[in-house]
């Protein structure tokens, strides 16, 4: 999994490090550092993540989808509209936000088995 946020902000980050913790921890998914897949040029799950931070409250938008690889020049994605999701957290929910944006991304992959995506 590739993950491209803007999360700059403290709260913000909180958010991300429970989503990551929540992610590593089902050992169904590993990070990776970029979309070749540590040279792999295996498919990716490719996430994007937009944080704002108002008066403690924080608003999160996340898309996910899959990415290809075929050669340094070569790149195929697919980002699921229906995938793109918002969440907006109270100041002291940064951790449980994080868990919840993480069980809606694995219900989303879920989803994505169930519809067989193949990337040419």
């Amino acid at each position: 999994m590739f993950i491209k946020t803007n999360y700059s902000l403290k709260s913000g980050s909180g958010i991300l490090s429970a989503f990551e913790e929540a992610l590593v921890n089902s050992k169904k998914y590993e990070f990776v550092p970029d979309l070749s897949d540590k040279g792999k040029m295996d498919t990716v799950i490719s996430m994007t993540m937009l944080c704002e931070d108002d008066k403690g409250n924080i608003g999160v938008a996340s898309i996910y989808g899959l990415v290809k690889r075929f050669g340094p020049k070569n790149c195929h994605a697919f980002l699921d509209g229906l995938s793109l999701t918002a969440l907006l957290s109270e100041p002291g929910f940064e951790r449980q936000s994080g868990i919840n944006l993480f069980k809606d991304f694995d219900a989303k992959q879920e989803d994505f088995k169930n519809h067989q995506i193949v990337l040419n």
